[in-house]
């Protein structure tokens, strides 16, 4: 993997369904970071991670927002909104894959260059983007069935503030490099 290329997705062509894309139905890459090469320092391949924070942050938006459509707007199997939220949730999937591989890079790389304790925030932010994502859809699950169940919500922000508080911990890590 080369940690410091963009994040990108793509659709499998195995796929089938009636879903015609449309103009919004592709993932924009997310703006590249700066080059980095063998001689970068920690503090890049960090800003790294952070860049790949701020894409799956939009990648988190996108999947909300459509959700809010769907649900405004007709949540049957049949309707175009549920097809367009399936589309939108196999482009989520696709776009948190791509960004966790890239995040786990970093930290691969951190580890190699002997900076452990930056190497065990990003484990730590990794470990809680993947309990924010199981939360997610629950919660979207939880409002696809017009449930009104707080404890995934509670969660969820409990998760963020946990994810938040792990970034705060690299970008103190990172500064001491």
């Amino acid at each position: 993997i080369d940690l410091f290329a963009p994040t990108t997705t793509k659709r499998d062509d195995h796929e089938e369904d009636d879903f015609e894309p449309d103009s919004d139905d592709t993932v924009p890459p997310p703006v590249p970071p700066p080059p980095v090469g063998a001689s970068s320092n920690t503090r890049e391949v960090v800003a790294v991670v952070f860049e790949a924070q701020r894409d799956r942050v939009s990648a988190y938006r996108s999947f909300d927002a459509a959700l809010a459509e769907a649900l405004e707007n007709g949540t049957t199997a049949e309707s175009k909104p549920a097809a367009a939220y399936a589309a939108a949730a196999r482009r989520a999937t696709a776009r948190f894959d791509a960004i966790s591989r890239r995040v786990n890079a970093c930290e691969a790389e951190l580890r190699r260059r002997g900076h452990g304790p930056c190497a065990d925030c990003v484990r730590a932010v990794q470990i809680a983007e993947k309990e924010h994502l199981e939360l997610t859809a629950a919660v979207h699950l939880a409002a696809f069935r017009r449930e009104d169940d707080l404890h995934p919500r509670t969660a969820l922000n409990h998760c963020i503030d946990t994810i938040n508080d792990a970034l705060d911990a690299l970008r103190i890590e990172a500064e001491d490099e």
